[in-house]
Order: structure tokens, then sequence, then C-alpha cells
């Protein structure tokens, strides 16, 4: 007991602290009228309550995380991705409603879950119907590489011609002199 009473209230959660100031409140009652086995027991009970003590997430880093996120635009993303996202977006907020309950495992967990679902969403298709299988294979064709590596080379065969002519001026010039 004198071991729980050292501990700050103020670095756990509310319930998981509540549990312990339960079990030493039962062991007080205990240890006045108790038999030795009941006494035992209430002593292993407030070990338990201490290691199942749940730190506390800090609340300003909390609101700061939540506060930051922009929520993203569900007609840019297929349904069932968007739909996850939304799940850990509100179980995120939720849990950050009640701060004096959440324990940093819990907001880390939430956090890695949005972040995940944020990862996974995929953009809708536009030139199809979402779950509808395209009848042509996709060519592509926005792909600007093409374009760019026709200019290099087209312009590399203009500097060769160029050159050429160049040399054969000198040669030309050379020849007449």
């Amino acid at each position: 007991m004198e071991k729980a009473d050292k501990l700050d209230q103020k670095l756990y959660t509310k319930e998981s602290y509540a549990k312990l100031l339960d079990s030493v409140e039962k062991a007080k009652i205990i240890l006045v009228s108790g038999t030795a086995e009941a006494v035992s027991q209430t002593i292993v009970s407030i070990e338990d309550a201490i290691l199942n003590l749940a730190v506390k997430a800090n609340a300003d880093e909390v609101k700061a995380y939540v506060d930051q996120i922009v929520v993203e635009d569900a007609s840019k993303y297929t349904s069932k991705t968007y739909e996850q996202y939304e799940d850990a977006y509100h179980t995120l907020i939720a849990l950050s409603n009640d701060l004096d309950n959440l324990s940093v495992e819990q907001f880390n967990q939430a956090k890695t879950a949005f972040e995940t679902a944020y990862k996974n969403l995929v953009i809708k298709d536009d030139t199809q119907n979402v779950g509808e299988p395209s009848d042509t294979p996709s060519t592509n064709d926005n792909n600007k590489l093409g374009v760019y590596v026709g200019l290099v080379v087209l312009s590399t065969g203009l500097m060769l011609v160029l050159l050429k002519k160049s040399i054969l001026r000198f040669k030309k010039s050379s020849l007449i002199r």
C-alpha cells in the first residue's frame, strides 16, 4: 500500500488509477478484519493494479496531432478504402475526446491505424466505374516521358547536324586559304 500511495495520479489514466484506489480501499478493510489468505490476495490485487496502470497520453500532443489532420475528400477515393480511413479517423477523435482515460498505448495504436488507413487510400479511376474491370488494358497515356525523350532525341540530332555543318565549313575555309 505504501508503494501505491507514492504514485502520482496525474501520470495515469483515470480509469486505471481508480482500479488501484479501489484495491487499496479494499485492502484497508481486509487488513483490519481479514484472514491471512485474504490479506495475501489483497496484496496481489494491489500489485496487479499497479502493474496495470496505464500511462496517460500527453493531452497537448494528442490535441496538436488531431488539430493538424485535414480530412480527405471522400469523392476522390474508393468507398472501401475511404470507409476504413473514416473509421480510423472517428476512432481517433472519439479517443481524443476522453483525455483523462486515453493511454499512450491507445493513442499510438489509434494514430498508427489512422496513418495506415491514410496511406492505403486508393484514388478512384474516373474513366470507369469502380469495381468494373476495364475492357482495355491501361496504356498509361497520361505519361509524358515519351514526349520528353522524343524532344531530347530530336535536340541531339539537330545538334549533330549543326556540328557537322560547322566542321564542313571549317574544312572548306581551311582549304580555301
